[in-house]
């Protein structure tokens, strides 16, 4: 890697630059988003509070490898020592594959240190806190919504490695982009398909970028590619399938229709978004027709763009489990690295026109502003977990991990997606916390529309059928938000905590 180059970083920068820029990135409170799915697993595994009671924590897994490993960090390093330590190696990680990337396009001479440290400068401004919004708004993440790195920890973030396959094969360390290539698919299935993509469109291109390289080294590079991608494959469509068409249908249906349109519908995509991605993505492609980077670039953005035209034109509900348009989160990236690098070489070639003074007195300018964006980037997770307190459920969460007991499943708003790991509590069933296996899936879908007609349409349903629900699945207790009045089945239960927000009724004398 870069690190074999002493004079392409100063001594030490190479060491504290990823620190520094996972700082300034800043990350999320924990339990954002899918983070409320994909820990579930991994936390039950690592007995958190009673998760492993919950209905969630014995589906089919689909990111076993992800959920031991946070069960590991769980177990030895805490839950938040081990989530935020762990999305700052990723950070870390993801700015020196994009340092490494963008040495490959820089050409070595007297110039290429000054260059990369303006990249490595340029490239942590615009990925802090609040600027990184800003870029976002004209430099789309990728299409449909979907990102590579995100804004906490989960396993999309293990795409970062993917950058690291281009910047190794570049330098032609097959080994270690091999490793790379694995190692995102390894940890989300959903780039099983840009890994493949990436490698075969790496070893074709190369037959004229690298025309030295044997046919040997570059078949034996795919065969060990797709020695582990194959199997992975089939492992994922064989758990993650029943294998009866109708269930799949059903669930792709619904899954595309209701749960993901913003992700699997392009009628629901940006379109200003979208433009701007391709517009921004194939120019930096063109800046970079001769280098492997930009043909491989110019790859996903043309199978980005026919998979999307195709998903318009032909409502396949297999393509939403494929999604290959997810190629455009590495697109995405990649695109900016080379426009980026393309404005390092300008600044560094104005600098090199002057005296070096100037130089140095433009890196302490440089290093100060590093330091703002470090301190606004720390103050914004500070911040987000302030914001927590202020969240409706807050009270009741802390309520119910501290009086929970064993056998004890809560009904909740399906909308409360964070209740359940907040508390460390099973929960009956949340909106955005499903299954992946279509089977499973359904029937969590059948969980959803129960939960709903209870907490829309109470008057429409007599005590009895109530009570009879309640016993069939076994609900303990019901979680009621003040905003919609009384609690309506009063006559089945007794009220044990109240606050502003939400009352909390138990109701197993139903079990009587």
């Amino acid at each position: 890697m870069m690190r074999d180059d002493g004079k392409t970083i100063p001594k030490g920068w190479y060491y504290i630059y990823p620190l520094l820029f996972g700082m300034a990135f800043a990350q999320k409170a924990i339990f954002t988003e899918n983070q409320n799915t994909k820990f579930i697993t991994g936390l039950s595994l690592a007995k958190y509070g009673d998760i492993a009671s919950d209905w969630m924590a014995g589906i089919t897994d689909p990111f076993p490898v992800f959920s031991h490993l946070l069960k590991w960090q769980y177990e030895s390093l805490g839950l938040y020592a081990g989530v935020h330590l762990s999305f700052l190696l990723l950070a870390g990680l993801y700015s020196l594959f994009s340092i490494w990337l963008a040495k490959t396009l820089v050409p070595k001479g007297q110039g290429q240190p000054k260059t990369l440290l303006v990249f490595s400068f340029l490239w942590l401004l615009i990925h802090t806190e609040g600027l990184r919004q800003l870029w976002g708004h004209f430099f789309p993440d990728g299409l449909a919504y979907q990102y590579l790195l995100g804004e906490y920890y989960q396993p999309c973030c293990f795409g970062v490695f993917l950058i690291g396959g281009i910047a190794a094969f570049q330098s032609r360390q097959f080994i270690l982009s091999w490793i790379c290539l694995i190692m995102a698919p390894l940890f989300h299935p959903a780039y099983l398909f840009v890994s493949s993509v990436l490698a075969l469109s790496m070893v074709l291109i190369s037959f004229h970028a690298q025309p030295d390289v044997s046919w040997k080294k570059r078949a034996g590079f795919l065969l060990l590619v797709f020695m582990v991608l194959i199997p992975l494959a089939q492992w994922n469509v064989s758990t993650l399938s029943s294998g009866t068409p109708v269930i799949q249908d059903n669930a792709y249906q619904i899954l595309k229709e209701i749960c993901i349109p913003h992700h699997s519908l392009p009628s629901h995509w940006s379109l200003r978004l979208t433009l701007q991605f391709f517009i921004v993505g194939f120019a930096a492609a063109w800046m970079e027709k001769k280098h492997l980077v930009g043909q491989v670039l110019f790859v996903l953005l043309s199978i980005a763009a026919l998979s999307s035209v195709f998903n318009m034109m032909i409502q396949n509900p297999a393509l939403v489990a494929l999604a290959p348009w997810r190629v455009s989160v590495l697109a995405a990236p990649v695109s900016w690295m080379i426009l980026v690098t393309k404005t390092a070489k300008w600044i560094s070639g104005k600098i090199q026109k002057r005296r070096d003074f100037l130089f140095q007195r433009l890196k302490v300018r440089a290093m100060i502003l590093i330091f703002i964006a470090c301190l606004v980037g720390s103050m914004e997770t500070y911040f987000n977990y302030q914001d927590k307190t202020k969240r409706p459920d807050y009270l009741i969460s802390g309520f119910l991990a501290k009086h929970h007991e064993p056998k004890n499943l809560y009904l909740i708003p399906p909308e409360l997606k964070n209740l359940r790991l907040e508390a460390g509590v099973p929960v009956f069933v949340t909106a955005k916390s499903n299954p992946t296996k279509d089977q499973e899936f359904l029937a969590w879908y059948e969980r959803l529309k129960t939960a709903e007609e209870l907490y829309r349409y109470p008057a429409t349903r007599k005590p009895s059928e109530t009570a009879r629900l309640l016993r069939d699945n076994t609900l303990t207790h019901i979680l009621w938000p003040e905003s919609q009045g009384l609690f309506p089945y009063e006559a089945i239960g007794h009220n044990v905590y109240t606050d502003k927000h939400f009352s909390l009724w138990d109701v197993r004398p139903v079990f009587e």
